[in-house]
């Protein structure tokens, strides 16, 4: 999918940032790929979760720089401290999770490896990070289909908001709320 985003238009931004995108959920996936073989040691498993941090620790940022993209937020972009905003959460969350601050543990279990929540500071901020950025976006996408009068903006607008709000809380019970209620 990477390829193919940039083979349509490599110079558009949209594109890039939505490539970048599609590589978070790469590399989450690369991850969990490890981390859920049953061959897996709880060491390899550990590395497994930290590479995977980088795309599920990122996400966030990279979904919210596209919907301000998307939306032609041209005033909010060019200040300079927006990147910063944007992009030191999710860098923070990634260093935190490889320093053991956000998952606090592993369990075996018969498809791999599960995991737990920490109980800190850090998975809490990181929840309101991920949901908040995720929510303004959707409030983004949601606004520019509503003011837009170009058909097809309306419709890529319905389409990003629909797939973004269900994968927002699909991804919220079974990442989130199921591993908080101990149920892997």
């Amino acid at each position: 999918m990477i390829g193919f985003v940039l083979y349509k238009n490599p110079r558009d931004l949209l594109n890039r940032i939505c490539a970048t995108l599609i590589l978070c959920f790469a590399i989450w996936s690369f991850g969990f790929i490890i981390f859920h073989n049953v061959d897996t040691s709880k060491d390899t498993a550990k590395l497994a979760m930290n590479i995977a941090s980088i795309g599920w620790g990122s996400f966030a940022s990279f979904i919210l720089w596209f919907a301000l993209v998307f939306d032609k937020k041209e005033k909010i972009l060019k200040k300079k401290i927006i990147y910063p905003l944007i992009f030191f959460p999710g860098v923070l969350f990634i260093y935190k999770q490889w320093s053991g601050f956000v998952i606090a543990d592993l369990i075996k279990q018969s498809y791999g490896w599960s995991y737990i929540w920490s109980d800190s500071i850090w998975s809490y901020l990181f929840y309101a990070y991920y949901f908040l950025f995720v929510v303004f976006s959707l409030y983004l996408y949601f606004n520019l289909g509503r003011k837009t009068r170009l058909k097809r903006e309306k419709k890529q607008a319905r389409i990003i908001s629909i797939t973004t709000l269900i994968a927002l809380i699909l991804g919220s019970i079974s990442n989130v709320l199921l591993q908080e209620l101990n149920i892997h």
